[in-house]
């Protein structure tokens, strides 16, 4: 789970629209790990661009999720600790767990369940307890249980849902094979040109080849959502935006003879414009 990803996502509830760049600086980050994180984001249909203004970001109101992370951010006044807690696996996990089972989880049960060490389950459970969003009853084995307050209701809702929402994207994004992978990016809209080249696309590639693929995106927040959507593993994917394409070209006279006698599978008619 790319859980980084929600501290993009909880400044963006709480501050409102803003571009790619605003949201590095808040977050102290750099922009491609910024642009990356957005791509994710979007493509779990959590944000979006405001309309005439790419540049720029807000959340879709309509999401459940986004609507409990927006009630949880509010109750809790934003705090630190509970947004931090969110963007833990391990937390995710237990915490999913939990709001599944009503009846309360017991140490045992949560560490075979949620595939986790005793340790990490006992640090967990311990700092939800410490934060009133855990009580623990008494007895053995002990049994945890969700809190009887609002912030404890939403935080434990919020893991399940972000949880069912992180691994079913995660498992309908996985490319079954280079093939598809290219295929699928050949249909993407982000996409202006994609090219096949090298060994693999003249038909000499052996089982050890990488099969060789070139796209250019429509914009610099396309391109890491290009890499996280469909890298494999047989795939020597590079993804350049429409600036680094043309610098390529200028300053890459090699590369030009290279791709010449490549297969384009996707802006064909771009590419002839250009190299003239």
């Amino acid at each position: 789970m790319r859980l980084y990803a929600l501290k993009y996502l909880f400044l963006l509830i709480f501050e409102g629209e803003k571009t790619s760049r605003e949201l590095a600086e808040l977050a102290g980050d750099r922009i491609y790990n910024t642009s990356h994180a957005m791509s994710i984001l979007q493509n779990l249909g959590l944000v979006r661009h405001p309309q005439n203004r790419l540049r720029s970001w807000e959340i879709i109101p309509t999401i459940k999720l986004n609507l409990l992370l927006e009630k949880l951010l509010l109750i809790s006044k934003n705090d630190k600790e509970i947004k931090r807690l969110l963007e833990q696996p391990a937390v995710i996990k237990i915490g999913s767990n939990i709001y599944k089972n009503k009846r309360g989880r017991s140490i045992s049960s949560l560490v075979e369940s949620a595939g986790i060490s005793k340790r990490t389950v006992m640090r967990v459970l311990n700092k939800l307890v410490e934060l009133n969003l855990l009580k623990k009853t008494g007895g053995k084995p002990h049994a945890f249980h969700v809190s009887n307050t609002t912030s404890a209701q939403v935080f434990f809702e919020a893991c399940g849902r972000i949880e069912n929402l992180f691994r079913s994207k995660a498992r309908k994004q996985v490319p079954v094979s280079p093939a598809q992978a290219i295929k699928e990016m050949a249909k993407d809209n982000s996409v202006l040109i994609l090219i096949h080249y090298g060994s693999s696309s003249r038909g000499k590639a052996d089982n050890l080849s990488d099969i060789d693929v070139l796209a250019v995106t429509r914009d610099k927040i396309s391109r890491g959502d290009i890499l996280h959507r469909y890298s494999h593993k047989k795939l020597d994917l590079n993804v350049y935006s429409k600036r680094g394409f043309l610098q390529l070209i200028k300053t890459q006279p090699d590369f030009i003879r290279n791709i010449s006698t490549a297969r384009v599978l996707k802006g064909d008619d771009i590419l002839k414009a250009i190299m003239q």
